[in-house]
């Protein structure tokens, strides 16, 4: 099944939930200055769905996912929405339940980690699912260095391709250091 590690940030406040079976999953939550988003979908094969259309460069973004998967040998997927099956506001238990449904559907191994960022208004949730195979890679420690991570670049000047992708590509590294040590 899957471990969930779930980590809310508004206020610095985090509240943890574990389950020994295999698998991994969390969520985070962040406020968020407003940014419009659009209703287009597109998708790049391996690497990620665009539910917003964010994503003008999918190069720029998957250099970074790419760099992510060369350091730490999981595969990343990043999923962007602004809603989970048309809530704006999705409860913990709706992104849990999506995700890990989205899971199942996209991948048939357990070597893939999978990155939601859900945002509307001025707020945005990431939840995250890895495959059973990653989690000598993405431990706990591993796993909130990336949220950590998403949350340094979120207030960067950065474009979408560019601010997903030196998340990935940062976390990746740090996170093959911290292995390797």
């Amino acid at each position: 099944m899957f471990l969930l590690v779930l980590v809310v940030i508004a206020v610095p406040l985090s509240i943890s939930r574990c389950f020994m079976d295999g698998d991994s999953q969390g969520g985070h939550t962040q406020t968020a200055p407003p940014q419009t988003a659009s209703a287009s979908i597109t998708s790049d094969g391996e690497y990620y769905t665009d539910c917003m259309g964010w994503i003008a460069d999918p190069a720029a973004l998957t250099a970074g996912m790419k760099e992510f998967y060369e350091e730490t040998g999981v595969r990343p997927y990043l999923y962007l929405t602004d809603q989970i099956e048309g809530d704006y506001s999705p409860s913990e238990e709706e992104m849990d339940r999506f995700a890990q449904d989205l899971y199942e559907d996209l991948f048939d191994d357990e070597n893939h980690f999978l990155f939601l960022f859900q945002e509307y208004g001025n707020t945005y949730m990431t939840w995250y699912v890895c495959g059973a195979d990653t989690g000598s890679v993405l431990t706990d420690s591993a796993l909130e260095l990336f949220l950590d991570t998403v949350d340094e670049y979120y207030s960067s000047d950065l474009g979408d391709e560019e601010y997903f992708s030196t998340v990935f590509s940062q976390a990746g590294k740090q996170i093959a250091a911290q292995t390797a040590a």
